[in-house]
């Protein structure tokens, strides 16, 4: 709506992050742990900010940005695909909710094996 009044839209989709707010469900924190058997890529939040900021600036600087109104698109759903960093989620083969127990079970398994950086050996 906005975009076909001529004003720049920026709409752009962020990868799956580490937020301490997703860290904190302990299921979704398996979850993500598990995620990388089925190649989907979970971002550290430093990294999802510093990307997302930079596709912001692009779409408010470019004008061959989606986000500009006078670049035309074949379908309005093309403004969230173009700068769209799904972490591998769009092009997974699985459906990702059919495997979500199995990938925070995974998750579980991974992080107990993971040497512990905070315990020193005596």
């Amino acid at each position: 709506m906005v975009r076909k009044s001529g004003q720049r839209t920026s709409a752009n989709v962020a990868p799956p992050s580490m937020t301490k707010s997703v860290t904190s469900n302990r299921a979704f924190a398996a979850a993500y742990a598990g995620a990388r058997h089925y190649g989907v890529e979970i971002f550290a939040p430093e990294t999802t900010n510093a990307l997302m900021g930079t596709l912001l600036v692009y779409d408010l600087c470019s004008n061959s940005s989606v986000a500009n109104p006078e670049v035309p698109l074949s379908n309005p759903l093309e403004l969230f695909m173009s700068g769209a960093n799904h972490g591998g989620l769009w092009r997974s083969p699985l459906k990702i909710r059919s495997v979500l127990e199995i990938a925070a079970l995974r998750g579980v398994v991974s992080e107990s094996l993971r040497p512990r950086r905070d315990i020193v050996p005596p």
